[in-house]
């Protein structure tokens, strides 16, 4: 699968719903490898595996798909919805699983 698949589509989709900002900022800090400067890439990227993977389970079949910038959009709703499932359920159990 092509790296290039419309980072710019996604950042445009992104930048158009404020509400996602935050989630995409802190999941961009989860994704980004350790040390990514070290590995001679320019931008710092999430792993070929774990964007194979994302794909993978977003449209099935073997994860060559091209990301369309409406599946990186539902997966950041996805994970802000997540976020605020566990923050609503750690609040009334106290915290504990």
């Amino acid at each position: 699968m092509s790296r290039r698949f419309g980072w710019f589509g996604v950042v445009v989709q992104v930048a158009r719903r404020p509400g996602l900002w935050r989630t995409a900022v802190r999941q961009a800090r989860l994704l980004v490898p350790a040390r990514w400067w070290a590995t001679g890439r320019r931008l710092p990227m999430p792993s070929a595996e774990y964007l194979r993977f994302r794909v993978q389970t977003a449209e099935g079949g073997d994860g060559t798909a091209p990301l369309r910038p409406g599946d990186a959009v539902a997966y950041l709703a996805w994970c802000r919805s997540w976020r605020a499932l566990e923050q609503s359920r750690s609040s009334v159990d106290g915290g504990r699983c």
